[in-house]
Formats: structure tokens, sequence, C-alpha cells
């Protein structure tokens, strides 16, 4: 017990002559306390990791570690307090985690050691900038979910889920958390999921909106994923809207679109492989490749009359029957 508290003694003694801005030398620690080369290299990385320690050459072959020096903060700024303002604007889909909670003490912070005049000006700044979301989520339970996936993510700890597919399904799962994607105004989870079939791990994409439950499993730890498996520019390459890692395979698409739609699809590209160019008399013919989810379905048919589908043909009997169902109904509520 004696030696403990002497060693104790000696790591307190080299922490506080760190802290006094003197430099380090395994010879002078073995020197002064008498110790071999071995234990004065453990003393060394204690030192190291309780204090930011930069490494320096000294002499032939010699070292010497030195305590660097603490960073303080920049300098508040009207434009850094603005920046912040609109990253817990942008961020609001994370409300509710440690991590929004520390971006937005940051925000307040930065704020506050503003003088008067900035904070008026930063209020006026921040009022020219908002960010609409496309609506707030009705998962009671959603700012829990939340935490427990950051902790399963930290951990790298799998999880037991109770979660509603998009066709309203309730099923359990068994999911390896592996981020969040915040996409087109969702927020969204990646995970690993063993096949029931394969036996294999195959990559899941959820909505964190859609969990019932979860919880973490204890004692368990998953491997971290292969970059291939959160190439996240790769997993949402030919997906449309919300409908990430839609099943079906994309398809070329080519339609001919005139009006406002044209020009709105000229001033802002809707996916990253869409082609236009000026066709016949006010119509202009468009290209892309996606996957023909229920929202890209829903886009064209937002179109209908300023809208023709080319190819695939598949797409433009789906949507033929679409508008004769919905035109029967119409009919039906005519004649009631």
């Amino acid at each position: 017990m004696a030696e403990e508290y002497q060693v104790a003694d000696q790591l307190i003694a080299l922490l506080e002559h760190v802290d006094a801005g003197h430099p380090l030398r395994i010879g002078e620690i073995r020197q002064q306390f008498g110790i071999g080369i071995a234990a004065a290299r453990r003393y060394r990385e204690f030192v190291g990791r309780h204090r930011n320690l930069v490494e320096e050459r000294e002499g032939r072959g010699g070292k010497v570690w030195w305590k660097a020096p603490d960073k303080e903060a920049p300098p508040a700024t009207l434009a850094r307090a603005a920046a912040l303002d609109f990253a817990v604007n942008a961020l609001g889909e994370l409300k509710g985690t440690q991590h929004y909670d520390e971006l937005d003490a940051t925000s307040n912070q930065a704020r506050l050691s503003l003088s008067d005049g900035n904070q008026t000006k930063l209020d006026r700044v921040t009022r020219g900038f908002q960010v609409r979301t496309a609506g707030e989520s009705l998962s009671p339970s959603r700012e829990e979910h939340l935490g427990i996936l950051m902790d399963a993510i930290e951990q790298r700890r799998p999880c037991h889920m109770r979660y509603q597919r998009a066709d309203g399904v309730v099923r359990s799962y068994e999911v390896q958390p592996w981020g969040f994607i915040l996409h087109h105004g969702r927020l969204l989870f990646v995970a690993g999921k063993t096949n029931d079939e394969t036996c294999k791990l195959e990559r899941r994409i959820f909505n964190v909106d859609g969990i019932y439950a979860i919880g973490i499993r204890e004692g368990e730890r998953f491997e971290v994923p292969a970059p291939r498996q959160v190439n996240y520019e790769e997993i949402f390459r030919h997906s449309f809207g919300v409908y990430c890692g839609w099943e079906e395979p994309p398809c070329k698409v080519h339609l001919r679109v005139r009006g406002p739609n044209s020009v709105l699809l000229r001033r802002r590209s809707i996916h990253h492989s869409q082609q236009m160019a000026p066709g016949d008399d006010e119509w202009w013919d468009l290209w892309l490749h996606v996957i023909p989810c229920p929202e890209f379905r829903s886009f064209v048919m937002g179109m209908i009359p300023d809208v023709q589908i080319v190819e695939p043909d598949s797409l433009r009997e789906e949507v033929r029957g679409n508008i004769s169902t919905w035109l029967s109904e119409l009919r039906s509520l005519d004649d009631q």
C-alpha cells in the first residue's frame, strides 16, 4: 500500500512539473525517482494521457516533452455567432440530443459575448435566414429514441427495435446502428441487419420517426462497418426524395415538361443524373436515371397536364391507371 501511495505522489509531482512549464525527460524521471527505463516510460505515458504534451527532438536521439499551451476559444464575431445560429436552426432534427444541446449552448455563449450593437445586428441577420422543415415529428418518444441511438453508435452496441414500416406493419428488428443521415428534411439512420435467410449482414435504412421502442443490448459490441457499407454518396445515388434504399432497381426515365415546371427544373436540379434540352414548341425534354419509387411517381403526377411520359412504358401505364381510378372516384362522388 505504501508503494502505491509513493507512485501516486510521484505522478502528481510530474503533473505539477509540466503544469509549471518545465520539460519532461525520461532520463530525469529515472534519476529523480530512482526507477528503471520501463517504469519511467509508463510515467511519461501517464502524464501524456492527462496533459496535452508536445514532443521535440533534443540532441542526438534524445526526446523532450512539453505541455502544449491551452487553446483559447476564438473571439466571438458577428459572423461566427450567426453561423452557429444558422446551424442550430438547420439541425433542429437533432433536438433533444446532447450534441444539439452543446451546439445550442455554444450558440448562446457566442451571442452573449457580443456587444449590444452586434446582438441587434445578429437578430436582424438571423431573422433573414430561416429553415423550413417538412413538418414536425409526431413520434412522442423521439428524443428518447435519439438518445439511445446516439449511445449505441458511440459504444458500438446492437439494439432491439420495434419499428413501423412504410406499409404500416410493425415488426421487431435486431440492428447495429451505424450512423444518422439528414436527407430531404427527414432524419434517417443506417444500420446493419442480419438477413434471416442468408444469415448475412445487410445494410438497412430506417426512419427515426418510425421507431415504436428501442433498447441497447448490453454485453455485445459490433464491428465498425466497412467504408463501402457507409458510402452515403453511393447509397443515395439513385434515390429520389425520402425513399432512400428503395429495393427497386433504377431505370432510365424520359419526360417532356412545359410551363412553370420546365422553368423550375432549369433553375434547380432535382437529381444528379438530370439532363434537359429544348424540344418541340414549348416542351423541354428531361432525362433522369432514378428509382421509380412512390415519391417519384407523385412528383410526375403533380406536373399533370404539363408532362408527357416518353419512357419507361411501365411508368406511363401506372400513371394512366392511377388517373383512371381517381376519375372513377370523382364520378362516384358526383353521383352521391
